[in-house]
Parts: C-alpha cells; sequence; structure tokens
C-alpha cells in the first residue's frame, strides 16, 4: 500500500477535521523518520594529557551512542606529568578503549621529536589523519570515507596551518598551507560523492593570515568543520552557510554534532550540536589504565630555598639565570639563552621530577649554533618586541644585558662571537634564526636527546 493509499484509508476510519489532522501529523511524524538518518559525530580536542578529565568525561561519550563516530583533534600529549612520562602513550591507550576512529595531531604533538611522534602515532588502533603534512618520508591518510546509519561522510584531517614556523627545518617535516591541500584532495572526494564532507582541523576560527569563512567559501563542499587549538568553546554557529564547532580545551567538554540527512534525496536536512560534559564519576575501567603507566617521582635534590619562575617580562631572574647556564652547561656552549613564558609556579624545597616538571611542562630540545655579538643583540631586541604582546621572560648567561623602562634592551656586553645554547622553541620561532640556521658555517645542531628540563635536573644534581 502507497503513502497515500495509507491516508486515504485512515481518513476513512477517523472522519472529520480532527481525525485527519491528528491522522496526517501521526504519519508526518512516521514518515520523517522513516526517510531520513542520522550521522552522530563526538569530537575531542586539546586534552593536553589531562587523563583523569578524559576518563570523567568518557561516560558522556559513550552514552552518545556505539554508532557515533569519534575523533580526537590533537594537541594530545603534552600538558601532564603522566602523560609526558609516559610519552603520550596513557592517552592513546585511553582514546583506544573509547574507540576513537581519527586522530588530529596538533603543534604540541610534533614537538615530540619524530621518533615519539611516530611511536605516539603507531600506538592508536584508530586512523590518523593529514591532508597538509609529511614526515620523513611518512605521510598519513588525508581523508577517510566512513559510512554510520547509511549515511557516507568523508571525514578531512588538517593540522595547524603554523606548523611550518613551529619545526626546524632540520626536522625534516614538511607542511602544506590548508588551501593547497585542500585543492589536491577535493577532487577525489566530490568524485566519491559523499552525503556529508566534515573538517576536522586544530585551528579556531580566525589565524594570521586568514579566517574560516573565506576558506569556506573557496571550498563549498565542505558542510562542517570542528576546531581547536584556541582551546575556545564554541557550542555550534554557521560561518558562511557551513557549521562549525569547537569543543574547548583540558576535558572540561567534547563536541557531540548531529547530522540529519534526508533518505530520498540524500541531501542535509540539519546540522546541530551540544557540547557534553563530563560525569560525576570517571569510568572505572579507564582508571585502571591511568594508574598503570603512573610514573615514579624520584627526588632530584634539596632546595634551601623553593625555585621560582619569573613574573611575566621578569628578566635575567634567578631561576632563569640558573637555567641558562644549565643549558650552556649541557650542551658545552659559553653562552645560553633562556625564554620561557611565565607561569608563576614555585617548586617545593623537596624538587621531584614532577615538581620540575610543573616548573617546565614542555619537551623543548637544545640548539647549538655559532653567533655574533650583533646578531645576539639582534634576537634579544627582536624577542623583546614579541613579548610585548605574549609576555615571557629572557634571561642569559655567557652575557650581560639590561632593561630601560620602556622595555627595550639597554645595556648589552658580550664577546665577538659565542657558541649560543637555545630551545627549540626560540630557534624555531625566530627567523634570525631561521636564517642563520641554513649557512652551514654557524654548526646549527639539535641535541635531540637533551632537553631544557634534563639540562637543569643534570645541573640540579650536580650543584646540590
Amino acid at each position: 500500500m502507497s503513502i497515500r493509499e495509507t491516508i486515504q484509508s485512515g481518513l476513512r476510519l477517523f472522519p472529520g477535521r480532527m481525525g485527519a489532522g491528528m491522522l496526517a501529523g501521526i504519519l508526518a511524524f512516521f514518515c520523517f523518520s522513516a526517510w531520513a538518518a542520522e550521522f552522530h559525530l563526538v569530537v575531542t580536542g586539546d586534552l593536553h594529557g589531562q587523563a583523569w578529565a578524559l576518563a570523567r568525561l568518557a561516560p558522556s561519550i559513550r552514552a552518545v551512542g556505539r554508532e557515533a563516530v569519534r575523533a580526537d583533534i590533537g594537541d594530545l600529549e603534552q600538558g601532564s606529568f603522566i602523560s609526558s612520562a609516559s610519552g603520550g602513550l596513557v592517552m592513546m591507550d585511553l582514546l583506544n578503549a573509547l574507540k576513537f576512529d581519527f586522530f588530529v595531531p596538533g603543534n604540541h604533538d610534533f614537538e615530540l621529536g619524530a621518533e615519539g611522534f611516530f611511536r605516539l602515532c603507531g600506538a592508536f588502533d584508530g586512523r590518523v589523519l593529514g591532508a597538509d603534512w609529511g614526515w620523513r618520508e611518512r605521510r598519513p591518510i588525508p581523508w577517510c570515507m566512513v559510512t554510520r546509519n547509511g549515511i557516507r561522510a568523508a571525514v578531512i584531517g588538517l593540522t595547524d596551518p603554523r606548523m611550518s614556523r613551529r619545526i626546524l627545518p632540520v626536522d625534516d617535516a614538511e607542511f602544506t598551507a590548508p588551501y593547497r591541500a585542500l585543492t589536491a584532495i577535493m577532487p577525489e572526494i566530490r568524485a566519491a560523492e559523499p552525503e556529508v564532507v566534515i573538517l576536522l582541523w586544530h585551528n579556531g576560527e580566525y589565524w594570521p593570515g586568514g579566517n574560516l569563512g573565506r576558506l569556506l567559501h573557496e571550498f563549498p563542499e565542505i558542510d562542517l568543520v570542528v576546531g581547536g587549538h584556541t582551546h575556545e568553546e564554541q557550542p555550534g554557529k554557521r560561518i558562511g552557510g557551513r557549521f562549525f564547532v569547537q569543543p574547548g580545551a583540558r576535558g572540561e567538554a567534547a563536541a557531540h554534532i548531529i547530522v540529519t540527512v534526508d533518505d530520498s534525496t540524500r541531501k542535509i536536512i540539519s546540522i546541530s550540536s551540544e557540547l557534553i560534559r563530563p560525569a560525576a564519576e570517571a569510568e572505572p575501567g579507564l582508571l585502571k589504565i591511568i594508574t598503570s603507566h603512573r610514573p615514579e617521582d624520584p627526588e632530584i635534590t634539596k632546595l634551601d630555598e623553593p625555585l621560582r619562575l619569573p613574573e611575566p617580562a621578569e628578566h635575567n631572574s634567578a631561576f632563569g639565570l640558573l637555567a641558562a647556564r644549565a643549558m650552556a652547561e649541557a650542551a658545552g656552549c659559553d653562552a645560553a639563552i633562556f625564554y620561557s613564558s611565565s607561569r608563576r609556579l614555585a617548586s617545593e624545597k623537596r624538587l621531584t621530577e614532577a615538581g620540575l616538571y610543573r616548573l617546565m611542562p614542555y619537551r623543548n630540545r637544545i640548539c647549538v649554533i655559532e653567533i655574533s655579538r650583533e646578531e645576539l643583540r639582534r634576537l634579544l631586541e627582536d624577542r623583546l618586541e614579541y613579548v610585548r604582546n605574549y609576555p615571557a621572560a629572557l634571561a642569559g648567561y655567557g652575557f650581560t644585558f639590561t632593561i630601560d623602562r620602556r622595555r627595550k634592551l639597554d645595556k648589552f656586553s658580550a664577546p665577538e662571537r659565542v657558541t649560543l645554547a637555545l630551545s627549540d622553541y626560540l630557534a624555531s620561532g625566530s627567523e634570525i634564526i631561521r636564517q642563520l640556521a641554513r649557512d652551514p658555517a654557524r654548526g646549527f645542531r639539535v641535541l635531540p636527546e637533551m632537553t631544557e628540563r634534563e639540562a637543569v635536573k643534570k645541573f640540579l644534581r650536580k650543584e646540590r
């Protein structure tokens, strides 16, 4: 019996305007349910090693249902002692336990170095997506087709569009601009004829030199963007006629998106979203995984006074000078710059591995380069200009400098030429160092196994 015949038969059984209205409403509801299907997507991002937060978020993620596609959009590892000590593997074990389908690396994931990064990605049971990067001849899947409830969705992965400025050329990683990356894969996606095109992007609505509205205008095929990196929460809004969602950071929420598709036309009827929050209690099974990764916390040294990070723009602080000297000694250099964003933390007098991690949470490798006095001056002036907008602290070993009231370089004294130790974070973000590093005579090199934190730990143990 056809839909029309069913309605006519019902009208004979329920004559009158009330009966017809009621029957039409009921049939409309069931017809819509029969002619439409839903695609569910759950996304986390910028978890930053917060394993316990993910364990509390897990019941809410599972409640969405088994059919939901699950993805994480990067900055997974760096941010907690337990995660750092395991190389991020505790976080990957949690994603695997939750049956995540996709992982899109973020900028901090690449800071693990090539071997650590490949180890992290290799531990993931799902698929690593990345249309815009390759590392040491390894390239991830740029996009993937996934089917749920009969709906075929093309899922694309992009990392931070500024990665080419965040990683050193000697690391042999290649990053493609987002427009170029999407242009390369979009013909293939169009030919596959998905009902939905989803972009998982470790990036927010705006970035230097671009914005999401402009990008979506160039690629109208994209129906939904789930963003990250900026740590902002966006429960869902329209940008250029397309849908944008952002789950926030540190496990405080996950994004749940529902895409409804018409069964007959295969067109999107609607996209809706919400931010789902952690449950009152963590999932016990995930707590067992976390416990299995809990690291030892041995004592490094005992201190007469706690170590304290510098205040914003507090240059040549006691901690900064200690760290700069430690870097120079670890690298065998006669000078060093310590450059750190201030977090206003202090250690205990009994300094342990975890305590030092809280002071120095990032895995900044030490680099070495030959540099002249004038080039060192330019580097300091450049960084001082930068920290006017992004508060950070500088300290130097093997040279001296002072800052005037305008926070500009005042007095400066250094040898004619020095071998300088500095972090890869500073080196990659400085155009001066990036240019000098291209000159083989400068002897630029990275000490892959020596981080700022390891250098300070070694120094404190020796000087206890």
